[in-house]
């Protein structure tokens, strides 16, 4: 009698079957497994060897300048203001203890501009939490993001099998980020995500990039108010509306205004955030070994916005016509 058939972890090496079995094991949730599962089977991940890095800088800027130029003879937005006495006019100081569980809270991933590896760092971080401590504060106390944490390393990643490899539209960008960078972000957007919070300036059923408001709860909320008309006789409709290039660019002066007058971020706060979104000085392309300077051809994704930034664009007040982003661009 044939036994079961042999499945894809049985046919490899013990110890990559041990390998992949503890990771799907550690998986903190869905999330997690299927980005396991797709790594296991080689999935997603496709280098760009057809494309080079000035086309595919030279694609994206235009792509950008377009949805500019659509929404450029649209009136600005309508911002309303924050109420009486709330305001975030400067961050709060950090302690060493907070800059060691932020490093230790960060994804064992590193890039190409740091020093060190993010699994090494964890092992040094009570002797360099005070290193990067006073760096961080002075920063925050200043309102000046340093310049050098803007860089970053971008790997364009074919979006899908299939697709025409010898095309810039195949490809979506991958920032890499370095961790110091990234460690800062993480912890100014811890304050700022507290100061929404406390202050109920997020509106109720916002999801996404909130703690304990994802998109499986969205999707719950939405059932559950179809699923409600229709016990109540009434005719249930469902429109869905997908921002064209939603994640590659973003107005910093439309951004700013907001934060200021809707979110009441003023003083040396507001300042840090202009900082974070000025001067970018551009990506480096990876391909091939080779490395290409360029300006930034997107409104920045530095790595904020996508956890905090996105609350604030649409936020109170938001207005899709001229919002062209829900701030999380690629680079």
């Amino acid at each position: 009698m044939a036994g079961p058939a042999p499945t894809l972890l049985s046919t490899t090496a013990p110890e990559s079957a041990s390998f992949w079995s503890d990771k799907l094991k550690s998986a903190t949730g869905p999330r997690d497994v299927w980005s396991t599962v797709d790594r296991l089977l080689g999935r997603g991940r496709h280098s760009c060897d057809g494309v080079g890095a000035d086309e595919l800088s030279t694609f994206f800027a235009d792509k950008v300048q377009q949805i500019q130029s659509n929404t450029a003879g649209v009136p600005p937005p309508v911002v309303r203001p924050a109420a009486p006495g709330v305001s975030f006019s400067h961050f709060s100081e950090l302690l060493p203890e907070d800059v060691a569980t932020a490093i230790g809270r960060l994804p064992d991933k590193s890039s190409a501009v740091d020093p060190i590896p993010v699994p090494v760092l964890k092992g040094v971080a009570d002797l360099l939490t005070p290193f990067l401590t006073h760096p961080f504060n002075q920063s925050l106390a200043s309102g000046f993001f340093p310049v050098c944490f803007k860089d970053s390393f971008v790997t364009p990643i074919l979006k899908k099998p299939g697709l025409n490899e010898m095309s810039p539209s195949s490809y979506r960008p991958i920032s890499n980020l370095s961790v110091i960078c990234k460690l800062l972000e993480r912890l100014v957007a811890r304050q700022l995500v507290h100061y929404l919070d406390i202050n109920h300036l997020l509106p109720a059923i916002q999801s996404s990039f909130r703690r304990g408001h994802s998109t499986e709860t969205a999707t719950v909320r939405v059932l559950s108010d179809l699923l409600d008309a229709l016990d109540r006789g009434d005719t249930a409709v469902l429109v869905l509306l997908d921002l064209s290039s939603a994640f590659d660019t973003v107005d910093h002066q439309i951004l700013l205004e907001k934060l200021r007058v809707s979110f009441g971020i003023e003083s040396s706060a507001l300042s840090w955030f202009r900082s974070y979104l000025s001067a970018i000085s551009g990506p480096l392309w990876r391909q091939m070994f080779h490395f290409h300077r360029h300006h930034l051809w997107c409104a920045a994704r530095i790595g904020l916005k996508a956890d905090s930034f996105h609350h604030v664009h649409h936020g109170p007040g938001a207005d899709c016509r001229r919002s062209r982003t829900s701030l999380t661009s690629v680079c």
